[in-house]
């Protein structure tokens, strides 16, 4: 997403954040220390908004990004929490009122009214947003296993895949390190990379400590990444910072290890001139008779890539079951989180390794995946 894609987006927003302070009780508005207090509450969280995402990079004191990181999350988050559930309650109102017109007799129900309605959805949204946050802090390694019933190499590959690691203002040094040690325990054969290793707020410091992760991994047979919706493919300091991590960047081209396992890196869905389905095969010459992997950091065309002989295909993007970010990506994905099969062809999405911009996932997880495949 560029800068202009965000100030649309930033837009959108605010037309969500004046909902949200209408859909508080008018007499909280009507009364002068709390209106004050609400426009203070939105003016701050705008503007952190716009500090973590238009100039973060150009902010030359850690404390204020962190600082800038820390009250965006809280503010954003709550704020689309809040919003969903005065949604909730607009579409319930609807309806509730002819009910009780036709039924008065049910108004002697318990009721909350306005004012405790949005002191209770305050108080769960920043609960919600606070275990997020914490959540956000721990990396984990997910093992899966798979079966390719092809003739490969005659040992278990030992791979890992790891997406969305976007440095930048959703990491902290701590996800560094967990990063380099998790790398290191699983002594993977094969690192993958799917895609949106940086985002419009990384810096240079940012490049250099992911970038320090990945030279510090020496997998038998590479390291290798495509390109995500995120990621700059005019970054030059990024991109000649992980070749000289050792990271090879893959689009729309085929890499063979062992001169048996055939893997498809794909251009991500917004590339303008991203070959088919069938374009890509061709052009790769596969060999149906050899595993297939395909790589690519949207979920998407998965039955198109098992109907054209895909074994297992890698993808990213999604950010996992991730709330309330889920509501943007289901619709978008075959796939939003874990292993599936798709007819022959097994797929795995991963939550990521981090998160874009806000320091929050939940009950989504940071991860990174380990996978031992079989063959025939």
């Amino acid at each position: 997403m560029n800068r202009f894609r965000f100030f649309l987006a930033f837009n959108v927003f605010l037309a969500i954040a004046f909902f949200v302070y209408f859909g508080f009780p008018e007499e909280w508005r009507k009364k002068p220390l709390l209106n004050i207090l609400l426009i203070i509450h939105h003016a701050i969280g705008i503007v952190s908004l716009e500090l973590t995402f238009m100039v973060y990079r150009d902010i030359p004191y850690a404390w204020l990004k962190t600082t800038a990181t820390v009250i965006s999350t809280y503010y954003y988050i709550s704020m689309m929490i809040t919003a969903t559930f005065f949604g909730i309650r607009l579409l319930i109102n609807l309806f509730r009122h002819p009910y009780l017109r036709k039924h008065p007799e049910k108004k002697r129900w318990i009721r909350l009214n306005r004012a405790h309605q949005s002191v209770i959805v305050l108080l769960s949204s920043y609960v919600l947003v606070t275990v997020g946050f914490i959540n956000m802090n721990h990396l984990h390694t997910t093992s899966y296993e798979t079966i390719i019933d092809k003739k490969g190499m005659p040992e278990d590959l030992n791979m890992v895949f790891l997406s969305d690691t976007h440095a930048g203002a959703g990491n902290w040094d701590s996800l560094y390190t967990q990063l380099e040690e998790q790398l290191t325990t699983a002594e993977p054969d094969l690192l993958i990379i799917g895609g949106d290793v940086f985002d419009e707020t990384t810096c240079e410091e940012d490049i250099e400590k992911l970038t320090d992760v990945i030279a510090s991994i020496h997998p038998t047979y590479g390291i290798y990444y495509v390109l995500g919706n995120h990621d700059d493919p005019e970054d030059e300091d990024a991109l000649e910072a992980m070749a000289v991590a050792g990271a090879i960047l893959c689009s729309d081209e085929k890499i063979v290890i062992e001169d048996t396992i055939q893997i498809l890196f794909r251009s991500d869905d917004g590339m303008e001139e991203r070959p088919s389905v069938e374009e890509l095969f061709e052009q790769c010459d596969v060999d149906q008779e050899l595993p297939v992997v395909v790589v690519q950091h949207r979920p998407t065309q998965l039955r198109d890539l098992a109907e054209h002989g895909a074994d297992l295909v890698l993808a990213g993007h999604t950010h996992g079951v991730n709330i309330p970010m889920y509501l943007t990506v289901c619709h978008q994905a075959d796939l939003v989180y874990g292993m599936k099969r798709f007819d022959s062809m097994t797929a795995i999405v991963t939550s990521g390794v981090s998160g874009w911009g806000f320091h929050y996932k939940f009950p989504a997880i940071n991860e990174l995946v380990s996978l031992r495949i079989q063959f025939e």
